[in-house]
């Protein structure tokens, strides 16, 4: 099985565990073993390692399995964002208002690993049931006030290696037999009648598809036509989804946080905007725009060092 899904990831890899042994100081319990920190705190930005550990005891915030590994997204995601919502918020608003319409001034809240506590999106059969995992959940929701008193909501995905985003687990569901599995094959009938989606009505009563964001709303309708257009790309739609449910009670966008050099995952989202009728609420920040909005030497020079392959990071 091939182990890289592309050159960045390959390289990025090999720059990050000559970075945590050459430049961190850090051995490797062996060779198969070269890419994972022993510490989940060697794999944050050292000024923020006691603070956020202690967020992470108050909060109860869910890790991902591979959070220490080199190439964490989550580890990336902290990295980046909880030095600017600590210690530079300003640089952080100055940076949000150069991508959405509204002007923000305060950060309200934040939740690293945000899920919904309600199930808004169908995701657990009983209220008092709800599972630990597949919740459709996104690295940082963060809560903004606006100058006229509004809140607006950002739901951040934060992918830093990865090729894509993750696929659809109804299509590849063993449950997924004989006439349920039509609209997979044919999405076309996703136009007429959306909950005959395998996830969405079918079989499973999930509310990803909803009467404002649908095939025929939200999607440009010509994409409908053989197999349905998110078997590779289902993440998106959930994250969407949520979104759209949070806009009914405040402005909310849809985020990706990305490496500047991951070509592949850009690649990706643009294919997922360029399906919407309107991309208005969606929009991207690379990694390099966060560095270069904050006024903190040392993160900067951290980037430089651990996730720029150059370490030349030019404005």
């Amino acid at each position: 099985m091939k182990k890289f899904d592309n050159e960045f990831q390959h390289q990025m890899e090999d720059h990050l565990i000559k970075f945590k042994e050459e430049e961190q100081y850090l051995p490797s319990a062996s060779k198969n073993k070269r890419c994972f920190y022993s510490e989940l705190a060697d794999n944050l930005f050292p000024p923020i390692r006691h603070g956020f550990s202690q967020y992470i005891f108050e909060k109860g915030m869910p890790l991902h399995d591979y959070v220490n590994h080199v190439r964490s997204s989550q580890a990336y995601c902290i990295n980046l964002l909880y030095p600017m919502i600590s210690q530079n918020k300003s640089g952080l608003l100055q940076l949000i208002n150069s991508k959405i319409k509204e002007k923000v001034t305060e950060i309200k809240g934040f939740e690293f690993e945000y899920s919904p506590e309600t199930n808004i999106l169908g995701e657990w059969k009983s209220d008092q049931n709800r599972p630990e995992e597949y919740v459709t959940a996104v690295d940082l929701r963060l809560d903004l006030l606006s100058n006229k008193k509004e809140i607006i909501t950002l739901l951040i995905e934060v992918k830093f290696t990865e090729s894509g985003f993750t696929s659809c687990g109804g299509f590849n569901s063993g449950g997924n037999q004989g006439n349920l599995r039509l609209p997979c094959d044919n999405s076309s009938i996703l136009l007429t009648d959306y909950t005959q989606c395998y996830l969405n009505g079918a079989k499973l009563k999930r509310h990803y598809f909803i009467p404002d964001y649908n095939p025929t709303k939200s999607f440009k309708t010509e994409i409908f036509k053989k197999e349905c257009p998110f078997i590779n790309n289902h993440q998106c739609l959930r994250n969407h989804s949520l979104a759209k449910h949070l806009t009914k009670n405040q402005k909310t966008y849809f985020v990706l946080l990305y490496h500047e050099n991951n070509t592949s995952i850009f690649d990706a989202w643009n294919k997922y905007k360029s399906i919407l009728k309107n991309s208005d609420d969606v929009f991207e920040i690379k990694g390099k725009e966060i560095i270069i909005a904050s006024d903190n030497s040392n993160l900067k020079k951290y980037y430089q060092d651990r996730y720029t392959l150059t370490k030349q990071l030019s404005t």
